[in-house]
């Protein structure tokens, strides 16, 4: 959608690049720089002599720069260099950190610094973007997405280990250590697009998940939440799924509500946690908390990586029986927290940094923002 406006442009220090995700880096800012978004799905064009100017400059530079740094050229992105040289940020942000366009713009405009930072789990399904991307700062979750971006030739300049920003985050919304309420929470990953056409793998996975569950919930009496993966509209989809699939039907089903962190808070409620390979569960296991990877097909792109795909927290293959199944949970939920935590601290760390360290992720961010600020 595009709409217009007379306003000059906003000069800020920091440019946040793509309205999703600002609110986590704004959270992480903490009024310590002036700054200001930059929306990338919904063009609000200014039509102020300023970005005029600037817009004539950018038709003349991007030609020669783009065919220097092996760019494709679009209108998204003369706009979007337009708009970065108007506000003039000393450095641009965004936590759509894949954003081909946004690892375009760090090659081309040269004025600014540039940081990415991870939102999501990568594997080697990153391979055929890889080569694109190319951001001179990536701020990610661990040792193993620089495995992963390095194997598959990512051209990353630099690497800063500084965890998940969300999980930080919600570990400092966090007043006292609570008891759990419910015994599991089952990790959602559904999307209308993924279950009916681009992820068959998913939708068996979820599928057979949720029939061991409704089995293992009715023969050990445990209670069931679910963290739900869709929000607004989405969700009456995924909320009809569940109701389809779920028998007896969970204590609750909980939409995504990012701002609330409410999946965070249901899975730190609940005493283990299942799900396929969703991020929120790599986020959680870093954080001390019981997760069970399950993979019930065998399409290895739903396993965890190796070298932990045989762990205590990971179950793999199509054959796998309810007897083995329940045995690893029971297994699990056995465990003391400490007794857990000792086990899993190294193995958890490989994927996503403990977000209880000192500094935690919203401090590494800070810093590494600060530093390119001072430049």
């Amino acid at each position: 959608m595009i709409t217009f406006s007379f306003k000059r442009p906003k000069k800020a220090r920091l440019v946040i690049y793509d309205r999703v995700g600002s609110w986590f880096i704004a959270q992480a800012i903490a009024h310590r720089v002036d700054w200001t978004v930059l929306d990338t799905r919904a063009y609000r064009i200014p039509l102020h002599p300023t970005f005029m100017v600037a817009l004539l400059i950018s038709l003349l530079e991007i030609p020669s720069l783009a065919r220097r740094n092996s760019v494709r050229v679009s209108l998204s992105l003369i706009y979007e260099y337009a708009w970065i040289r108007a506000v003039r940020p000393q450095v641009v942000v965004s936590f759509i950190d894949n954003s081909i366009k946004f690892n375009n713009l760090s090659r081309i405009y040269r004025r600014a610094s540039f940081i990415g930072v991870q939102n999501g789990f990568r594997n080697d399904a990153i391979a055929p973007r890889a080569q694109m991307l190319r951001l001179p700062k990536f701020l990610c979750f661990g040792s193993q997405t620089i495995e992963v971006y390095k194997r598959n030739n990512a051209m990353i300049s630099e690497f800063v280990i500084a965890g998940s920003l969300k999980s930080g985050l919600f570990e400092a919304t966090m007043e006292t250590t609570k008891l759990p309420q419910f015994d599991l929470c089952w990790i959602s990953q559904y999307r209308p697009a993924r279950f009916n056409k681009t992820m068959p793998g998913l939708r068996e996975n979820t599928e057979k998940q949720i029939a061991f569950l409704n089995r293992y919930c009715r023969t050990a009496e445990k209670s069931l939440v679910v963290a739900g993966s869709c929000r607004d509209r989405r969700f009456a989809h995924e909320y009809a799924f569940m109701l389809r699939h779920f028998d007896p039907r969970p204590q609750l089903i909980s939409p995504n509500d990012d701002l609330n962190f409410s999946s965070y808070k249901l899975v730190r409620r609940s005493k283990l946690s299942i799900t396929t390979s969703s991020t929120m569960g790599f986020e959680a296991l870093s954080a001390g908390d019981r997760v069970l990877f399950l993979n019930l097909t065998d399409n290895p792109y739903y396993d965890v990586p190796q070298p932990h795909s045989d762990s205590l927290w990971s179950l793999r293959g199509a054959d796998l029986t309810y007897e083995e199944i329940s045995s690893r949970v029971d297994q699990i939920l056995r465990m003391e927290k400490r007794e857990w935590q000792d086990m899993i601290r190294d193995q958890a760390s490989h994927f996503v940094r403990d977000p209880h360290s000192v500094p935690p992720p919203q401090e590494v961010f800070w810093r590494e923002i600060s530093s390119d600020l001072e430049k």
